[in-house]
């Protein structure tokens, strides 16, 4: 049926291209589809990944400002995030820094086995939900919480410099439940320091109002509590093994971090108007000398070197070895001077007015040795390495609060807040100025060694850093 109209038999249509029966309606849709701007352009929208608790409940978008949204801030109601931003820096390669030597020549003599480049293989982190099976939501969230705070905070190298330990230990925290423990608690300890009442050098005693702040001290303590007791039952029914040591060696790091850095939790200021100046004897036994710095870190060593060899992870068992033979190098000429090593002695004042035939002379010689040797240029991020090499002796001598010992190790603290300054020890802040109020009133109640510790007074009070010789001639007097 045509309805009078004649059309062309198919075998006589013109090619597809000639062909411009639907021409039209083509170049109509597709002028109409350019000139809509809602089609072809998109409103930008930034989505709320991290808003805080009352803004998801409500399924509002939060703005994240911190400490307090808008939204809470208008309603007067409590804000508290419950996922921390990701910091993209710290998922960045870090650059590849080795250990600077003392001289080109102790250089060459470095064993050419630890000059290998450390290798360097990708790693994603990821919260372990299948361990965690067992725990309830609200503390599954919390863990998830303080998991990615751990991983803000250490954007910076640590304690080793040829690579990022904290890459390894994050990793290994995600296949032992064991490590995971004692990094949250130390995550948690990290945070707890980010309170108004506990951000300070010497936090107060009193019991937090901030229910997110309890939560966040009670989560401190239940984690590195369960990481210690696993950590001892492992050693002690397994030993140090192939199968255990990247558990036992994660666990041990974590332990020595959270018993340095948390004394300031654990000792309170004194009030100097309790005391008179006149009783030296009191000042010095009330004193309280940092005894948690020497016996955690000997441990520590005694432990890494244990563990080094049955480490799995090639890269971090190639760092060991290579930390251990730089600093075996460093330390040589404690048996075999050389005289192409000239190592200051800047802090021979701490043996002024000492006969060479007294008791102990060697112990307090060679102690300031260490500090001349670890206390120069680039060679001060050794300075942690101080507590692992004293002799038993020297334990003795400041459990004793012997004053030449206590000294030392108020120029120990000093070399600590250098390396701090420097590398950005996120688990030991306020530790220092802590520690050192613990016996700045011994000191002071002693005339010459009032003095003789004038420069590292300035430092750590004062925040000054001093030139070596400048801050000789102040200890000197």
């Amino acid at each position: 049926m045509s309805f009078g109209v004649s059309y062309p038999s198919p075998l006589h249509w013109p090619p597809y291209n000639e062909f411009r029966i639907f021409r039209p309606l083509y170049d109509f849709n597709t002028t109409m589809a350019s000139s809509n701007p809602k089609e072809s352009t998109r409103r930008p929208h930034k989505k709320s990944r991290y808003g805080c608790k009352s803004c998801k409940t409500r399924r509002l978008k939060c703005d994240e400002i911190k400490p307090t949204c808008a939204y809470c801030l208008r309603h007067s109601i409590q804000c508290e995030y419950l996922l921390l931003p990701l910091n993209n820096h710290a998922l960045q390669a870090l650059p590849t820094k080795k250990l600077p030597l003392p001289t080109t020549a102790t250089v060459t003599r470095r064993n050419a086995h630890f000059s290998r480049p450390v290798p360097r293989n990708p790693i994603s982190f990821y919260f372990p939900t299948s361990i965690s099976a067992t725990v309830s939501g609200t503390n599954e969230a919390l863990e998830f919480r303080l998991f990615q705070h751990f991983i803000n905070i250490t954007d910076v190298p640590q304690l080793f410099s040829a690579c990022n330990i904290s890459l390894w230990i994050i990793q290994l925290a995600c296949r032992h439940r064991s490590v995971m423990e004692a990094l949250l608690g130390v995550s948690a300890f990290h945070l707890r320091s980010s309170f108004p009442s506990s951000s300070s050098a010497f936090p107060t005693s009193t019991i937090p109002e901030s229910k997110s702040e309890r939560e966040v001290i009670k989560a401190s303590h239940h984690y590195m509590g369960i990481a210690i007791a696993t950590h001892r039952k492992l050693i002690i029914e397994e030993g140090v093994t192939e199968k255990t040591a990247d558990a036992v060696l994660g666990s041990c790091l974590f332990i020595t971090y959270h018993a340095a850095g948390s004394q300031k939790f654990l000792n309170q200021a004194r009030n100097s108007a309790l005391f008179s100046s006149s009783n030296i004897e009191r000042h010095r036994e009330t004193c309280r000398v940092p005894l948690h710095w020497f016996v955690p870190m000997k441990s520590l060593k005694d432990m890494i070197n244990l563990a080094a060899t049955y480490v799995q992870n090639e890269g971090m068992r190639t760092l060991l070895e290579w930390e251990e033979a730089n600093f075996r190098v460093i330390l040589q000429n404690e048996t075999s001077p050389d005289p192409d090593n000239d190592y200051s002695t800047t802090f021979n004042f701490l043996l002024d007015d000492l006969p060479t035939d007294a008791l102990d002379y060697k112990i307090y010689a060679l102690c300031t040795k260490y500090l001349n040797i670890l206390g120069g240029g680039e060679i001060t991020k050794f300075i942690l390495k101080f507590p692992a090499l004293v002799p038993p002796r020297f334990v003795e001598l400041l459990r004793e609060k012997d004053m030449r010992m206590m000294g030392i190790v108020g120029y120990f603290l000093m070399l600590v807040r250098r390396a701090d300054h420097e590398k950005h020890l996120w688990w030991m802040a306020g530790a220092v100025e802590n520690d050192w109020e613990g016996m700045k009133y011994a000191y002071e109640s002693d005339e010459v060694w009032n003095k003789r510790m004038e420069w590292a007074r300035r430092e750590i009070e004062g925040g000054e850093f001093i030139d070596f010789e400048i801050g000789e001639a102040l200890a000197r007097g």
